[in-house]
């Protein structure tokens, strides 16, 4: 492990550390795990682990360079763990939080970039279908500067699928009353409980 990143009352914890090869370091990942068992409130740790074991299957799916790969899943000992790429890179909200303490705004091509990668790793979301070809109704539901990193060679990656909304089969229902992820930045669409895909009017892709 090289760092402790967070860990909820429940027992989630999400680690920085190296995948290894023997005794050969390979690359960095991220590891979130989950304990077999909570007595602060079981029912809330069993769902937990369904929807940590629903978003690497719905990794399966996700095939796009702009958006972060998740490399398995594996249970240890009762123990449920996710292992992740980790993104070589700085996330959007640090360099909004820079630019602000420097008041060096940042430019609007660079944020039509930003934008324009982005609604292309959910544009691949979106449409992705199962094997038969049926859709698989992908919406990430918490876009926000956080979950968008900039890579060290200007590449843009979209992370943390964990409170998508999908429509994978044995898919367990999230109990989080909307609006999902954070609010200031949720789609209209998301805090009316309307359709979350696309507007229906204009056809504007949402979160």
């Amino acid at each position: 492990m090289v760092a402790d990143l967070a860990q909820s009352r429940l027992g989630e914890r999400t680690v920085l550390a190296w995948e290894r090869k023997g005794q050969k370091r390979t690359r960095p990942v991220i590891v979130r795990s989950l304990p077999p068992s909570s007595a602060l409130d079981p029912e809330a740790l069993a769902r937990m682990r369904a929807r940590l074991s629903e978003e690497a299957r719905l990794a399966a799916y996700l095939e796009d360079p702009r958006i972060a790969r998740v490399l398995g899943c594996y249970e240890v000992e009762g123990v449920l763990y996710v292992v992740s790429e980790r993104v070589e890179g700085t996330s959007i909200n640090t360099l909004i939080s820079y630019s602000l303490q420097r008041n060096v705004f940042l430019s609007p091509e660079f944020c039509l970039y930003v934008g324009a990668e982005v609604a292309s790793a959910l544009h691949h979301a979106h449409t992705r279908t199962d094997e038969s070809g049926a859709p698989l109704g992908i919406v990430h539901r918490d876009v926000n500067p956080t979950r968008i990193y900039l890579g060290t060679l200007g590449e843009v990656v979209l992370t943390d699928f964990a409170r998508a909304r999908s429509l994978l089969p044995g898919r367990v229902e999230t109990s989080i009353p909307r609006p999902h992820g954070e609010a200031f930045y949720c789609s209209p669409e998301g805090l009316l409980e309307h359709r979350p895909v696309y507007e229906p009017v204009i056809g504007s892709p949402c979160c």
